[in-house]
C-alpha cells in the first residue's frame, strides 16, 4: 500500500511539473502600437525576450518611447488593436508577408532605424 501511495505521489509531481506554461511560447513578444499610418507602424515592446536591437522613437509631442521598432501592419488583414493601452502578441519573422492589398507609401515621422517584419499571433 505504501508503494502504491509513493508511486501515485511521484507520478503526480511529474505531471504537475509538466503543466508549467511559462516557457510555452518563448518567441512571443507583447507589443503596443505607438503610431500607424498606411500599414507602416512603430511598435513598443511591452514584454517578452527580444534578441534584436531596439531603438527609441520620439513622437510629434516630443515624448520619447524606448524599446521601439518599425514594422509593417497590413491594414487589410487587421487583427491588431489601436490605442495607447491595448497590447497584442507578435512573432518576428524573416520577411514581410505580402497580400493583395493596396496601401499608400506614407511613413510615420522619425521612423526607427530598426525595422523587423512580424506576424500577429493570437495567444
Amino acid at each position: 500500500m505504501r508503494r502504491l501511495f509513493l508511486f501515485i505521489m511521484c507520478s503526480s509531481l511529474f505531471v504537475l511539473q509538466g503543466c508549467n506554461n511559462d516557457d510555452a511560447a518563448p518567441d512571443l513578444i507583447e507589443v503596443r502600437v505607438l503610431t500607424e499610418i498606411c500599414g507602416s507602424a512603430v511598435l513598443q515592446v511591452v514584454s517578452g525576450a527580444v534578441n534584436v536591437p531596439l531603438g527609441c522613437w520620439t513622437d510629434a509631442d516630443g515624448d520619447v518611447h524606448h524599446n521601439a521598432f518599425g514594422t509593417f501592419l497590413d491594414p487589410c488583414t487587421g487583427g491588431f488593436p489601436t490605442g495607447d493601452s491595448k497590447t497584442f502578441f507578435v512573432k518576428l519573422i524573416d520577411e514581410v508577408e505580402r497580400t493583395n492589398c493596396i496601401v499608400c507609401l506614407a511613413l510615420p515621422a522619425n521612423m526607427p532605424e530598426q525595422f523587423y517584419p512580424i506576424r500577429i499571433i493570437d495567444p
